[in-house]
């Protein structure tokens, strides 16, 4: 019967004897290991992640101007009477304007100064202007030579 209260005296003692330290946090050796692999990855990451942000900007530029030619062709066949759809590219951003709406193409300021440049002809000797695209009551676009079905 002696034995127990001996264990529990032994163990009580043994554990105020040996305290064991805490080794909580970390070294500064392996601060600097992990700060220098986050430098790393990011050293990598950052080139391909600004081409893929630059990416998405020039795609959502151009489905704004897609958008804008899509609508002034939809407002012609509606309003049965032609609508012009002109690029203004001399202001920065560049702009849209067709039945007196004007949308700039600068999405929320994401796009810097001098990095869109718009050209409707590209040599299309169809459009009249290099500024601009006149759709017809039928939603085509209107020519100065009209094509003749012999």
């Amino acid at each position: 019967m002696k034995v127990q209260p001996l264990l529990n005296h032994l163990l009580i003692h043994d554990s105020r004897k040996y305290k064991t330290q805490s080794n909580q946090g970390f070294t500064l050796l392996e601060m600097l290991g992990v700060v220098l692999i986050i430098g790393i990855l990011t050293a990598i990451a950052a080139p391909s992640w600004n081409a893929f942000t630059n990416g998405q900007r020039l795609k959502t530029v151009n489905n704004r101007v897609f958008q804008a030619i899509k609508t002034a062709q939809a407002e012609a066949k509606r309003k049965k009477d032609d609508v012009t759809i002109t690029f203004d590219s001399v202001v920065d951003p560049p702009t849209v304007t067709y039945n007196g709406n004007v949308e700039k193409l600068n999405v929320s300021g994401e796009i810097k100064s001098g990095t869109i440049k718009l050209s409707t002809g590209a040599g299309d000797t169809t459009v009249t202007k290099d500024t601009e695209i006149i759709f017809d009551y039928q939603g085509n676009i209107k020519t100065d030579n009209p094509v003749q079905v012999l």
